[in-house]
């Protein structure tokens, strides 16, 4: 578990505040940012493990025939730098070779794979899972505890963390759901600041005339 501590304005409501840190809107504005609708996995022979940023291979574009595919995923067996074997499943032994930055089509979608050249490609199986921006927000925020430090009545300080089995994952997420709800509330400062003024203007704009009138008579 990674923690972060977002000091907040005593005069704000703090259950409102951990309800809007935990909004699907804003985890999935996280989500987009760190690209978590796609993640990557190597198969090993006993078990699995996330890469994260450590992935010899990345998804550079798709598009799933239906969007009902979300949630799809399928396998890459990888040999060497110029291409790869797309499989179905794990145990697929009639995977279709194609290469790397072509744009190749299953039943489900059309896809674009390249190379990472901050990773030595190492043979083997990897996963690649795709979901939705709501389906990533989701799985986000069952994973994330936001909670009071101190007293729970007063304090006007929250505690985040996040479990995972990636700990940069984690760390990223936490700064990035931090940084995403101070934008958050920059923009609807300066929407109340703006309606403040579109107000104050329409009513100059009222007694300008009502004075006009009034000099008139």
């Amino acid at each position: 578990i990674i923690s972060a501590s977002s000091g907040l304005s005593g005069g704000k409501s703090m259950d409102n505040e951990i309800q809007i840190l935990k909004s699907l809107s804003l985890l999935e504005k996280v989500s987009s940012e760190l690209g978590l609708r796609v993640s990557y996995h190597r198969i090993g022979q006993i078990k699995e493990s996330e890469l994260y940023h450590e992935t010899p291979v990345l998804l550079d574009s798709f598009h799933l025939s239906n969007s009902s595919n979300y949630g799809y995923s399928f396998f890459v067996e990888m040999k060497d730098y110029e291409t790869f074997i797309y499989k179905k499943s794990q145990e697929d032994e009639d995977g279709k070779m194609y290469k790397f930055n072509e744009a190749f089509e299953t039943g489900r979608g059309s896809f674009v794979l390249r190379l990472n050249p901050m990773v030595a490609v190492i043979p083997g199986l990897y996963q690649i899972r795709i979901s939705s921006l709501e389906s990533s927000a989701y799985r986000i925020r069952s994973r994330l505890t936001v909670k009071r430090i101190g007293d729970q009545s007063a304090s006007s300080v929250l505690e985040l963390s996040y479990l995972d089995p990636v700990a940069e994952k984690a760390k990223d997420i936490l700064n990035t759901v931090i940084d995403t709800y101070n934008e958050e509330e920059i923009k609807d400062e300066n929407r109340v600041y703006s309606n403040t003024l579109d107000f104050i203007d329409t009513r100059i704009s009222d007694l300008i005339i009502e004075l006009d009138s009034v000099e008139g008579g």
